[in-house]
């Protein structure tokens, strides 16, 4: 028996070290059930250590603090797990009653009150007692049973509560029978050893795992130690596992769906508000290790916006479960959305004046350019024919995926009308010349396309972005060059001529061929395209001429119409 005491007094004491050394939310009540366990298995192997009748009386009044204060304990935590509130009063009370239980132990050898005689004796090498009851006796017996039977009533009567845990109640049921079976087993068969240190043991046991986990999934205490800074509104809980602990009046006001659901269950998925939002963001951070915060989400009902939060709940470091916030943020969304919108307004209203910006500047562009055209008696409305055909030769190269992106192939379209712009600087008797030119006007004519490249730059340069200067000069300055090296000002061949001018060179030419001058008639479309593509190689790009000639339908409507060809 030495050995059965003596390894109770070890478990106790250890669980009394692991409370103290590892738990790191202290409570009295459960601090006060460890170690009135430990204290009352110390006094049990005093006791089998005994040698006389002082001995054992004095390790009698110390397992009593177990006797007289654990039923009150245990019955104030099976409270707790059930979720019914216990006045301080009746706390302070029952306290008082329990001491005053126990007060009468320290009679014995004094008065016959509670015990009125008792004897040492040693019995198969067992220390033992012989007492005979007093009249006060009766208390103790009553407190025992009073309180493990108030246990068993709480617990059974408040498991009807969604909230309450039924794990945790079938907990705190099964010790309570366990210590009045035992005790009263033992008094009945009159067994010569107390088992009671064994079962102090047991329900700690039995008891501490509901008191930790409705400890750390107390909605209150979690609130205040993991959203202190957060100004929160409502909370729910999950454990590892994904079972409902628990949520407050908040939560079930804004999801309904959860006002019947059995704590310690695993939810049943549906299609509620609930399950749409806020259970998918707990599922989606379950591999999450993350410490704190894992994840939000923005939700609305019922014109308000709400955003929750889920947290890792952790004891002694390891992750047990959820922990998810819920706050109202429908001011601050509207005030986002209302950012948002103003934005958004201002983003059309800047859209609208570049808009209106850009074309200003295109028309400013153009009706320098058609000035410049006004002193060439040959080619009226050139350049607003020229300009069309190269946006809707550009609509084709996009159309098939040529290669070119299309901010440049707008530029492109943007600097077609500038292509003669160079000629502002060729002498007004060449200009305006009605007829073929002899050999020195055509090369004085053919310095236009160097002189538009020089006044581009100039012009435009710090105006205009780098990249639609050098498009607009290339196109001015190269667009009379041939692929084979024949056309001028530089004699560049194939690629070397830049992409640009080479696709000005074809809806130049087109219109030339396809306008009457005062040279020449108006060559019709199978003539025009004819030469086109028979100058394919020479003159023009090959995969270019290809895809200008998959332009003609386009083309012969558009030319086709009184208004432009008249231009």
């Amino acid at each position: 028996m030495i050995y059965f005491y003596g390894l109770c007094f070890l478990l106790s004491t250890l669980l009394l070290i692991w409370f103290i050394s590892f738990n790191e939310q202290h409570c009295l009540k459960h601090m006060f059930i460890v170690l009135f366990t430990t204290i009352s298995s110390g006094g049990y192997f005093a006791f089998i250590l005994s040698t006389n009748l002082n001995e054992a009386l004095l390790a009698n009044k110390i397992f009593y603090v177990g006797g007289a204060y654990l039923p009150m304990a245990i019955f104030f935590i099976t409270c707790e797990v059930s979720h019914v509130k216990v006045y301080k009063w009746i706390s302070i009370l029952a306290c008082v009653i329990q001491t005053v239980i126990y007060g009468l132990v320290f009679t014995t050898g004094f008065t016959e009150i509670y015990y009125k005689s008792v004897d040492f004796a040693i019995i198969n090498g067992v220390p033992t007692l012989i007492k005979v009851y007093g009249p006060l006796h009766f208390l103790y017996n009553i407190s025992l049973y009073g309180y493990l039977i108030g246990s068993i009533v709480v617990a059974l009567v408040n498991a009807k509560k969604k909230e309450v845990n039924l794990h945790n109640v079938y907990r705190m049921v099964g010790s309570a029978l366990l210590s009045g079976i035992i005790y009263f087993t033992q008094k009945a068969l009159k067994l010569q050893y107390d088992l009671m240190p064994l079962v102090f043991v047991i329900e700690v046991v039995l008891i501490y795992m509901p008191i930790i986990k409705s400890h750390v999934f107390s909605i209150a205490e979690n609130a205040s130690n993991q959203f202190k800074s957060f100004g929160t509104d409502g909370f729910i809980e999950f454990d590892v596992l994904f079972k409902y602990m628990e949520a407050d009046e908040y939560i079930i006001n804004i999801f309904p769906e959860l006002k019947n659901q059995r704590a310690n269950k695993r939810l049943k998925v549906d299609d509620s508000l609930f399950f749409q939002t806020v259970y998918p963001l707990m599922l989606e951070n379950k591999d999450n290790k993350s410490t704190g915060l894992l994840g939000t989400r923005v939700f609305s009902k019922d014109n308000k916006h709400y955003e929750a939060r889920v947290v890792s709940v952790r004891y002694q470091g390891i992750k047990i479960g959820y922990l998810i916030q819920v706050q109202d943020v429908t001011d601050k969304e509207n005030n986002l959305h209302s950012v948002e919108r103003y934005n958004e307004d201002l983003k059309r209203v800047v859209e609208l004046r570049t808009s209106e910006v850009y074309e200003i500047r295109d028309k400013t562009l153009l009706a320098f350019a058609q000035m410049v055209e006004s002193r060439d008696l040959s080619t009226g409305g050139h350049i607003k024919r020229t300009a069309a055909v190269v946006k809707v030769f550009t609509e084709q190269l996009i159309a098939d995926d040529y290669g070119l992106s299309k901010y440049f192939l707008y530029n492109v379209v943007r600097g077609a009308a500038m292509h003669d712009i160079g000629k502002i600087s060729v002498d007004d008797k060449v200009l305006r010349k009605q007829g073929k030119y002899t050999d020195e006007e055509y090369n004085e004519m053919k310095k236009h396309s160097a002189a538009g490249a020089e006044i581009i730059e100039k012009v435009l340069k710090g105006i205009e972005k780098d990249d639609f200067v050098r498009t607009v000069s290339n196109i001015a300055h190269y667009h009379h060059e041939k692929v084979d090296g024949s056309g001028y000002p530089c004699g560049l061949t194939g690629e070397n001529i830049p992409v640009e001018a080479r696709i000005m060179a074809l809806a130049d030419v087109f219109d030339a061929l396809v306008s009457k001058r005062c040279y020449k008639e108006a060559f019709s479309f199978d003539k025009a395209f004819l030469i086109i593509e028979e100058s394919k190689g020479t003159h023009f790009d090959d995969k270019l001429t290809e895809e200008f000639m998959k332009c003609r339908p386009v083309l012969e409507t558009l030319y086709s119409d009184t208004n432009f060809s008249e231009v």
